[in-house]
């Protein structure tokens, strides 16, 4: 389980992975609370994350059971502070379709924060390629 909390410009961010912690309930990753200088709260819901890797699916319409559609709420993760303004959030392969995927939030100044995601197939699990 991980989070940390990043102050840059107006901006306060907490960034975590998708565990429980406190009133953050688990499944839910990336952006748990944003909050600018000016503001009074966040404007995510306190135990829910406001950006997030939700789902993974391979575009068929017959399997939307949570195991399938919910894979990457459920799948272990691991968050690292890379540097006061930059954390990672990596997946190693997910059971089902095997992507491994790695999100980097940065923290820009005044109010900014830039998200990058990449990943990796590492079995060609996806039915259509």
């Amino acid at each position: 389980m991980g989070h940390a909390t990043f102050r840059v410009g107006d901006l306060e961010a907490v960034i975590g992975d998708n565990e429980a912690w406190g009133e953050h309930q688990a499944g839910y990753n990336g952006l748990w609370s944003l909050r600018h200088t000016s503001g009074t709260r966040s404007p995510f819901v306190p135990d829910f994350t406001g950006l997030n890797l939700y789902h993974l699916f391979d575009g068929e319409a017959d399997d939307y059971s949570p195991t399938v559609r919910f894979e990457p709420r459920r799948a272990p993760m691991t968050f690292r502070a890379l540097s006061d303004t930059k954390a990672e959030l990596h997946q190693p392969p997910t059971p089902l379709f095997r992507l491994e995927s790695w999100i980097h939030f940065t923290l820009v100044a005044p109010h900014f924060i830039d998200v990058r995601y990449r990943c990796v197939a590492h079995e060609p699990a996806f039915r259509r390629g």
